[in-house]
């Protein structure tokens, strides 16, 4: 039987990588949109039907990065209770090997 290490603190490390990074892009994502809605009405940098079409188009694409975004936070809470079950049960499998006398 082969024998698989598995690190938690890196694999915990990793997870609140991601959570960070995910949260990250989350904040860059609602700044960019929350621009991208200025640009016809506020700063009129562009205007007219056009602009107001392609910038209501691009507001449609927005629920699709946040979701990204809760996928990669959800990504991360599962590593993080992965690496509390391995070391629930390693520390399972100790006591009981310690009863045992191993």
């Amino acid at each position: 039987m082969a024998i698989t290490y598995f690190n938690s603190t890196e694999v915990e490390s990793i997870s609140n990588d991601i959570y960070e990074l995910a949260t990250q892009f989350e904040d860059e994502m609602t700044s960019l949109f929350k621009r991208f809605e200025e640009v016809p009405y506020v700063t009129k940098e562009w205007i007219g039907d056009k602009a107001n079409f392609y910038f209501n188009y691009i507001a449609l694409d927005r629920k699709q990065y946040m979701d990204f975004a809760e996928s990669l936070k959800k990504i991360s809470y599962n590593l993080n209770d992965t690496v509390l079950d391995v070391n629930k049960n390693i520390k399972d499998t100790k006591i009981k090997e310690t009863e045992k006398g191993y």
